[in-house]
């Protein structure tokens, strides 16, 4: 089979600037070159929400630290009226997330729409450094190394609080629904950890898939990626270059068409995907995921990426050291917020043996759930295509529970 035409196309035209200059195009900018977001591709959750038929407000709330976040917010379903206060759902993604990735297939697949529709109001969370909270009070991302300086730890206990406090303000109300995917919950757990008065604020804090302390052997395609991570993080540091897989429209597009159907491609593509978040064909619908590479990755710091391989490589939920000390170990007794944890049997990067452990050392589990289907992965609980039945259906019902 012949490339498409499309493909060749953004092949010729990307390639000479790759070759050029391989880590700007592929893993982040340098600093100082001021193209970090000259090459960005468009923000488009406003315009994916409207388009089928909801309301979208957008809000900014500014850290201690000067970073500056973005949160988009469903106030309601798109058939619900007046201004009667409705309990807070608020969605916070994982690694290289941001607010649209959970957007783009419509009211009837993607959770944020089925929550408002359930009569919930929805806020998404984007991270510092996203193509969303890419702001600061003082310092320039595109030429400013301390912009970057932050890691999962900073997110929990100066984002989140902040962000917390500004919903619950907003909404008048007392506490929210929480909903975090992957490292979503990791931050989330930081959060109670180190700020405990937040528990009280937090209704029910459902783990999707939580990212903390790993305790399942790792396949040997994890030990290889994990080990030679931490050397390629530290080459990509002395480059200068402190900021991961941001958005980018060539990056997207090339990428897009080497995943489509028809192309060569594909089948390395969703080869280097399952490989990765655990491997199922049958929930991935092929002919729309690569339009889901317009909307993720959408960037964060070197140091996030660098938590992560440190999880992974001691096992333990710890705050970063750099390999350089014993690390500070999260106590997870004090997150005593209800949790309600959530697990796929297909996910190769959290897995029934990590959740269980988690389980036994937070405060307050209040269930542990199996999602009944053999080959649900880490992708999944956001792209899966039956994740209504499988998942999101019994978020709701839990959820119910706690109203």
């Amino acid at each position: 089979m012949k490339p498409s035409a499309n493909f060749l196309l953004i092949v010729v035209c990307v390639l000479p600037n790759c070759a050029a200059d391989f880590w700007e195009y592929f893993i982040g900018p340098r600093l100082s070159t001021g193209n970090g977001s000259e090459r960005a591709a468009p923000k488009v959750t406003d315009q994916l929400v409207r388009s089928y038929g909801y309301r979208l407000d957008t809000h900014l709330v500014a850290s201690q630290t000067g970073h500056i976040l973005t949160l988009h917010r469903i106030p309601r379903g798109r058939k619900a009226a007046g201004t009667k206060p409705r309990p807070v759902a608020f969605i916070h993604h994982g690694l290289f997330g941001c607010s649209d990735m959970w957007l783009s297939r419509g009211p009837h697949l993607d959770l944020p729409y089925i929550l408002a529709d359930s009569g919930y109001d929805v806020w998404l969370f984007n991270t510092r450094g996203n193509v969303y909270s890419r702001k600061h009070k003082s310092l320039d991302p595109d030429r400013d190394a301390e912009y970057w300086n932050f890691g999962i730890e900073e997110m929990g206990y100066y984002d989140l609080p902040v962000t917390i406090d500004y919903i619950l303000n907003i909404t008048n109300q007392k506490d929210l629904f929480y909903l975090g995917h992957s490292i979503g919950s990791s931050t989330g757990f930081i959060t109670c950890s180190l700020r405990p008065e937040y528990n009280s604020k937090i209704r029910l804090f459902m783990a999707l898939g939580p990212l903390a302390h790993i305790r399942h052997p790792l396949n040997l395609l994890h030990k290889v990626l994990f080990s030679l991570l931490s050397p390629a993080l530290s080459l990509v540091e002395s480059m200068n270059i402190y900021e991961i897989w941001p958005r980018r429209f060539h990056i997207s597009r090339l990428v897009e068409a080497a995943c489509e159907d028809g192309s060569p491609f594909q089948k390395l593509c969703l080869m280097l995907i399952f490989s990765v978040v655990g491997e199922d064909p049958t929930q991935l619908n092929t002919t729309t995921f690569p339009n889901f590479v317009q909307y993720y990755p959408a960037g964060t710091s070197l140091k996030v990426v660098s938590n992560i391989v440190q999880y992974y490589v001691s096992g333990e939920f710890a705050r970063f050291s750099g390999g350089k000390t014993v690390p500070f170990i999260y106590d997870l007794a004090k997150v005593t917020a209800p949790v309600a944890l959530y697990y796929g049997p297909g996910d190769l990067l959290v897995t029934q043996e990590d959740v269980d452990y988690l389980s036994h050392r937070l405060g307050n589990v209040t269930g542990k759930f199996r999602i009944p289907y053999k080959h649900f992965n880490h992708l999944d609980f956001v792209l899966a295509n039956n994740a209504r039945s499988l998942l999101y259906n019994n978020l709701l019902s839990v959820m119910e529970k706690y109203k």
